[in-house]
């Protein structure tokens, strides 16, 4: 039994609440809602956390440099929106950069071609950035002209490296927007699973160029629309090292620079064409498969013995879905002896998904019923005990906000309890209780496409009840396919702090799982490594697994079949 939100008086908090506003997400807020209490912020993280900060530094100033064909794009203007609107950064000039183009040769032809046949998708919202400072004017020939500043961030790829002496950080450049490097044209060409990225930083003309951060992101079917795409999620990657930068004076090192690999050349065109064919037909087949009737490619859920850090998956047993409907997102919980399976129950017929429960017993899952259901879809049952009472936080992305529900008659009575977040599409949120800090992990989406596979982003909260939310300085924490989409429950064992995380490399969704060992969470840093990783080929037949938790000494993972 569910009770609806208008009858009982929910707890709600919006993105406007009492944390500060400067520090969110772009996109989160318009740029005209950002206000600048972000050093109000750092010194109650200071007061509270001394061992952590020692307060904000001045606010970098900087110079950005553009290809003039870039301007209005959609990665352009989400970065320049972001920097007027967050006082933590001083946008101090726009110039238009020399003229390069992205490929040359064959690859280069095609991709001008895609690029008049396939719209670019745009959702980065208008050009705010621009309101009463002047367009952007070419650079000047003499580098002496430009004004001292903390970063030059090249975005056109072909200025010159002597304007890494106006900058006390030297030139920073993005490898997606240099013409010589061909590590991301390269990977799609070639049918590779990841299109790297890296932001590299100049700290002086003439010096070895230095690593400052980098990410991989899922190629798409198009050449262009995986540049596009990756540009725009890199903006994310820059905006963070900016906000490391605000928040420590210095900017990230992770050592020298690798030297790029050369663009490809026609020879890759051929193979290119065919796959770019052979998925179109399969797309093709199976939508005309799940028209006649067909489940295409079914996740379901396999249960087995063992502990996240340690299991066999090929150990385990499935549990064989009903007709018409497949089994995902799997969470497992203990109530008054026996084992719980809380899971996402997607129908086939209606589209949506609903929250389902059953009983685990022996082997097997012996389903007991719905156990929330909603107008929209819900998936990733994420349930928790906290001072005596049972929540549930689903992923309740397609209502636009994060709902906490508590529970009023084991295991199918439900109401809702609380809201934050709202106007924001949130992909599978978890919390975790760490010390005395309670903390909220989320995916969100910067980019035109709509992908929530990219960015995992944190906030620290006061718990269950919502009523106040803080974003972590250097959101998004986590950026890359291959490790930063959520895969289930935080936990903490022996110690150690262990986060689930689904591997969305390759061009299909939930390729594989990784167990990520978060190493370092405190209000102004967070570090995680990769300990672990499943495939999805323990079993034949086979195509990906993207869900893990455990309890009681069972686990329970979701996969999918061809």
């Amino acid at each position: 039994m569910v009770s609806s939100p208008r009858d009982q008086g929910c707890r709600r908090h919006g993105p406007l609440g009492d944390f500060p506003a400067s520090c969110t997400p772009y996109g989160l807020l318009s740029a005209r809602h950002l206000s600048a209490d972000w050093k109000k912020w750092a010194r109650r993280v200071a007061v509270q956390h001394p061992e952590s900060t020692e307060g904000i530094r001045t606010a970098p100033r900087v110079t950005v440099i553009l290809a003039a064909r870039r301007v209005d794009c959609p990665a352009s203007r989400r970065l320049l929106n972001a920097l007027v609107g967050d006082p933590r950064f001083v946008l101090q000039q726009v110039f238009t950069g020399p003229e390069s183009a992205d490929l040359s040769g064959a690859p280069g032809w095609a991709l001008r071609l895609e690029r008049r046949a396939v719209a670019v998708p745009d959702r980065a919202g208008p050009p705010e950035w621009k309101a009463g400072r002047p367009d952007p004017v070419p650079l000047p020939a003499d580098a002496a002209e430009l004004a001292p500043c903390d970063v030059v961030l090249d975005l056109s790829g072909a200025s010159p490296e002597g304007l890494a002496d106006r900058a006390t950080t030297g030139l920073w450049r993005l490898s997606v927007d240099d013409p010589a490097d061909g590590a991301a044209s390269g990977a799609v060409l070639r049918g590779e699973t990841l299109l790297p990225c890296a932001l590299v930083r100049l700290p002086a003309a003439g010096a070895e160029p230095r690593l400052v951060a980098r990410a991989a992101f899922q190629p798409k079917l198009l050449l262009g629309r995986s540049l596009d795409f990756a540009r725009e999620k890199s903006m994310q990657m820059i905006l963070r090292e900016l906000a490391r930068l605000a928040l420590t004076g210095a900017p990230a090192d992770l050592g020298l620079a690798e030297r790029p690999p050369r663009p490809p050349g026609g020879g890759s065109l051929p193979g290119y064409a065919a796959r770019i064919l052979g998925e179109a037909s399969g797309r093709a087949a199976r939508k005309l498969r799940h028209r006649l009737g067909g489940a295409p490619r079914p996740f379901s859920l396999r249960l087995g013995p063992g502990q996240i850090e340690d299991f066999d998956p090929a150990r385990t047993v499935e549990a064989p879905n009903r007709n018409r409907h497949y089994r995902a997102d799997p969470f497992l919980f203990e109530h008054d002896q026996a084992l719980y399976c809380f899971f996402e129950s997607y129908s086939y017929r209606d589209g949506l998904g609903h929250i389902a429960v059953g009983r685990i017993e022996d082997d097997g899952l012996t389903e007991i019923g719905p156990a929330l259901t909603r107008p929209y879809h819900l998936s990733f049952p994420f349930i928790f005990r906290h001072a005596g009472e049972i929540f549930m936080m689903p992923e309740t992305h397609q209502a636009g906000r994060i709902e906490i529900w508590r529970c009023t008659d084991f295991p199918t009575g439900w109401t809702l309890h609380a809201t934050t977040l709202d106007g924001v599409g949130a992909a599978d949120p978890v919390l975790l209780q760490h010390g005395a800090d309670w903390w909220l992990f989320a995916n969100l989406c910067n980019d035109s496409i709509g992908d929530l596979s990219s960015e995992l982003h944190l906030f620290r909260i006061d718990g269950p009840d919502l009523t106040w939310i803080e974003p972590h300085p250097l959101n998004p924490v986590v950026i890359g396919s291959e490790v930063a989409r959520g895969g289930g429950r935080v936990v903490e064992i022996g110690g150690r702090l262990l986060r689930p995380s689904q591997d969305n490399s390759g061009r299909s969704y939930g390729r594989g799982l990784n167990l990520m060992e978060i190493v370092a969470l405190s209000p102004t840093s967070y570090e995680e490594r990769r300990i672990r990783h499943l495939s999805a080929d323990f079993l034949p037949g086979l195509i990906g697994c993207h869900h893990l938790d455990a309890a009681a000494g069972r686990v329970v993972i979701d996969v999918c079949r061809r």
